[in-house]
């Protein structure tokens, strides 16, 4: 049942990458103050770039 997938992963280190177009995707994430339902709180802003 695992040979297909174990070719997979042998051959997925020397593949070609000029074959096709890859898209860059960046995430990050900050964490500020925030006033909610009258409290302050710590929550998290992520930032996602896509390119």
């Amino acid at each position: 049942m695992t040979q297909g997938l174990n070719q997979q992963v042998v051959a997925f280190p020397t593949r070609s990458l000029s074959d096709e177009a890859y898209l860059d995707l960046w995430i990050d994430s900050l964490y500020k103050k925030v006033r909610y339902s009258g409290r302050v709180i710590s929550m998290t802003i992520l930032l996602i770039l896509w390119h």
